[in-house]
């Protein structure tokens, strides 16, 4: 891949010609995806396209019928459970519900993956949790339980736990939804400034096109079972596809259509018994 300069790009992630079904139902067709490191890429499409199962896919939950799924030179659907298992570690999501354990504290809800996966004394760990509270601005909320927080406060706790075992990647699943303006302004500047000081290279997958354009550097359109533009925000923008324009215009009719398909209508209106 190269970017708008011609210098080759380095990809953290790839997939190459990945063909995915879910039972009778084709979900991708010989997609390609390219997620530059150290960027923040956006996967955007029509509801029902496809994105969240990018992310499984990527994480190793959901393996493709064929093509490639690479992560940091590592094909992701040839490798055995231990192996998987380590390469996660390498790698985190933001779920859009937050999954925070309901019976821990905040801090101990951060503390879960350091204890889980390393054998640090529990002091160093606490000194690493209220780093990384400090990084999300709830260092003082450490000793709240969940049903304390505010949507936008669980979401930012969650984002804490996300980057607990400072992970590559992170995979953000509806990062805006359900939250305020303030606390998606918040969330907009912790996913900017995390991958800027932790140098992570991030995938958000969200429907809010004007704040997501607008921290993206690399944007992946899916629809029709492939995706059919990726590049620079700008670059989207002044797409020639119609469907592209429609999506990121939000226009209601287009090249997917308002109306599900159906007979005609006047003739459906007539016919006895209809």
């Amino acid at each position: 891949m190269y970017d708008q300069k011609g210098c080759t790009v380095d990809n953290l992630v790839e997939l190459k010609d990945v063909y995915f079904n879910r039972g009778n139902t084709v979900i991708y067709e010989g997609v390609n995806l390219q997620v530059p490191r150290g960027k923040i890429t956006a996967i955007m499409g029509p509801s029902g396209c496809g994105k969240t199962t990018m992310l499984r896919l990527i994480g190793g939950q959901l393996k493709p019928r064929s093509g490639s799924v690479d992560f940091a030179g590592h094909q992701v659907p040839e490798l055995s459970r231990g192996e998987l298992y380590e390469l996660r570690k390498r790698m985190s999501m933001l779920f859009q519900s937050g999954a925070l354990f309901t019976d821990m504290s905040v801090s101990d809800n951060v503390a879960f993956p350091i204890l889980e996966h390393t054998k640090l004394p529990r002091e160093i760990v606490d000194t690493i949790v209220k780093m990384k509270l400090q990084a999300v601005g709830l260092r003082g909320a450490g000793g709240l339980q969940p049903d304390e927080l505010s949507g936008g406060m669980a979401r930012r706790a969650a984002l804490a736990r996300a980057i607990a075992l400072d992970p590559e990647l992170i995979m953000y699943d509806e990062p805006f939804t359900g939250q305020d303006p303030i606390s998606m302004g918040m969330i907009v500047k912790l996913i900017r400034s995390l991958n800027q000081t932790l140098g992570l290279t991030s995938i958000i997958v969200s429907h809010d096109i004007h704040e997501t354009m607008g921290i993206a550097d690399h944007v992946a359109i899916i629809a029709n079972k492939q995706v059919v533009a990726q590049g620079p925000p700008q670059a989207l923008l002044d797409h020639e596809s119609a469907l592209v324009r429609q999506f990121l215009n939000g226009e209601p009719d287009g090249p997917v259509p308002f109306h599900y398909q159906a007979n005609n209508y006047l003739d459906d209106l007539m016919a006895r018994g209809g």
